[in-house]
């Protein structure tokens, strides 16, 4: 007779016996596994945040991208006759042997010369000749940048930082990272903002504005001023400490009154530029037209060379071209100042003085010096002359150091 099944009466099982040596093969096993998923899980969780720091990495280098790629466009836009430096004068060329001497070397570089004279084409050459040419050169022109906006141009800000930060903005300095930064005007800096120009002269360190986080920077600084430091230093609008640190290697970029042997061939370049610009037939300058080029003083040196030929271009019917110029040349504030300076005289004067000096005071001269010709207390500025015209005729009379 078969018994009917209680369903509910619970069923048991004999629990399965293990041996002590299975149990802890088993922990082992179970063990392994958990510390096994436990190091994956770590793996990827680090994977995971190191993914999250590249992708931080990333938008900076994104938005470093976007503001250059901005930077360059303004740049485009603004600098139409950009180019290389042109001439053979023998000012000219004891410039760019002075440039090409120490453009490799990673100094702080100072130049010095007239409005127009080509102060930027010598940094761009002084950057393509550096070690740093791989990376961009980035200019700031220090005199078209309002008082209150200087120092987010140099360094940036943070996001509603101040009135009208409606996002991030990278700086200047962070822009130019790795290659050179090229201050023009930079006797135009406001004092408050010297201080920190200095410390990043010195330390390579800034903050961005809103930000309390020290950035590090590598950049060259090139700067650029038509304006006597030394005397604004005297009268307390330009800092001591910080233009002993731009001055570290000065450089005189020559007025186009130095370079009458380049004018020509300026006007010629400009000539070709302007009809190429503007679709014109291509147009003749003939001798009496360098004539009258020549003659002129230039105030405002190549900058305005290069205005006279367009001007010329665009009123042009027929016949040669016509340029008139002003009869009488008045003199700016500044420029009254340096033709009253002493030790900036009358420069054609200066260099009738320089074929005067003979081989023995010029080399008298250098020994004392140690054959040191540009900057304070050099043969230059000893004996007077434009050092880069006493340069080039050292050069001429075969005068070499020992």
């Amino acid at each position: 007779m078969v018994r009917p099944v209680d369903k509910n009466k619970e069923t048991t099982r004999d629990p399965v016996e293990i041996s002590e040596i299975q149990a802890i093969k088993y922990a082992e096993e179970f063990s392994s596994l958990y510390w096994a998923e436990k190091k994956k899980r770590q793996e990827l969780e680090s994977a995971h945040a190191e993914l999250k720091k590249l992708y931080v990495e990333l938008d900076k280098l994104r938005q470093k991208l976007k503001a250059e790629n901005e930077f360059f466009i303004e740049e485009y836009k603004n600098d139409q006759f950009s180019g290389n430096i042109i001439g053979q004068s023998p000012a000219l060329k004891n410039a760019l042997e002075q440039i090409d001497s120490i453009a490799k070397r990673d100094v702080t570089i100072l130049i010095q010369g007239e409005t127009g004279s080509g102060k930027e084409l010598f940094a761009k050459e002084i950057h393509q000749r550096s070690l740093r040419n791989h990376r961009p050169i980035i200019k700031v022109n220090c005199g078209a940048i309002p008082n209150s906006l200087f120092e987010s141009e140099f360094f940036g800000h943070k996001k509603g930082s101040f009135t009208g930060a409606i996002k991030d903005r990278i700086g200047r300095f962070q822009l130019a990272d790795g290659g050179t930064l090229f201050l023009d005007e930079v006797g135009e800096i406001p004092l408050d903002l010297q201080v920190k120009l200095l410390r990043v002269l010195q330390e390579g360190q800034f903050e961005q504005v809103g930000d309390d986080i020290t950035k590090e920077i590598d950049v060259r600084i090139v700067a650029a001023t038509n304006r006597n430091l030394l005397e604004e230093v005297k009268k307390g609008n330009f800092r001591e400490d910080l233009y002993y640190r731009l001055n570290v290697i000065p450089i005189q970029a020559p007025s186009l009154r130095e370079r009458t042997e380049d004018i020509k061939i300026l006007a010629e370049y400009f000539l070709k530029q302007v009809c190429n610009q503007f679709k014109v037939h291509p147009l003749e300058i003939t001798d009496q037209n360098i004539q009258q080029l020549e003659n002129y003083d230039w105030p405002g040196n190549i900058r305005e060379l290069q205005s006279v030929i367009q001007r010329a271009i665009l009123i042009h019917t027929d016949g040669p071209l016509q340029f008139n110029f002003p009869q009488k040349r008045e003199l700016s504030s500044d420029e009254n100042k340096t033709k009253n300076d002493p030790q900036t005289t009358d420069r054609s004067t200066q260099k009738e003085d320089v074929k005067n000096l003979n081989k023995e005071t010029i080399l008298s001269t250098l020994e004392k010096t140690n054959w040191k010709v540009f900057g304070p207390r050099g043969a230059g500025e000893i004996l007077g002359v434009p050092p880069a015209n006493l340069a080039y005729r050292i050069k001429k009379l075969g005068l070499k150091k020992p």
